[in-house]
């Protein structure tokens, strides 16, 4: 039974065709202005977690640079109907996304993708990909900022070292679905 996420379905439409181009889009415009951790087998050079980070600052697609990675053409395949989703009600609640986006982008690292490889997981990749951000954001002195689509995700990190700020209801055609705002405003202390 394939488990479906109503985020995903909502941001392409329900065409299970357009998530691999959104995927990519992201990872693009993370290799022009963001960072990559991994987890990869040493000896196939395979990758089982991924974590796509940009820093302080930086915001996916905020550039013309990253956009040129996929997003223009990803979002020009879309139908008019969630170009509109997109530009409007994905950002409904716009109070809390103003203020998360003010915390991540000023302050904070922030991710757009953490995953691993359903045949790899519950092996502790993601939570290595997390603990070495934290890393990286304690030298500097700064926050770890994400955005959770499940009450499940969201806990588990809550066990890494996040605060849950708030969650927001995102509409779409295909339903309902919650964004979770988290922050490690110390991740210092979970290294």
């Amino acid at each position: 039974m394939v488990q479906v996420d109503l985020s995903l379905d909502s941001m392409t439409g329900g065409n299970r065709n357009l998530q691999a181009p959104l995927f990519r889009s992201i990872l693009g415009a993370c290799a022009v202005e963001g960072t990559f951790y991994v987890v990869r087998d040493d000896i196939s050079q395979t990758i089982h977690s991924i974590g796509a980070w940009f820093c302080p600052g930086k915001q996916i697609f905020s550039s013309e640079n990253q956009r040129t990675q996929g997003w223009n053409q990803f979002f020009s395949s879309l139908p008019e109907n969630l170009h509109k989703w997109w530009n409007s009600s994905i950002f409904s609640c716009k109070h809390w996304i103003q203020a998360f986006h003010r915390l991540q982008y000023a302050n904070g690292w922030y991710t757009n993708i953490i995953a691993t490889d359903p045949s790899h997981q519950r092996r502790g990749y993601a939570s290595s990909i997390v603990k070495d951000i934290f890393k990286t954001a304690a030298k500097g002195r700064k926050t770890v900022c994400l955005a959770s689509q499940s009450k499940e995700n969201s806990l588990w990190y809550e066990k890494l070292g996040f605060k849950e700020l708030g969650m927001v209801e995102i509409p779409s055609e295909q339903g309902v679905w919650p964004n979770y705002f988290l922050l490690c405003d110390d991740p210092e202390k979970y290294t």
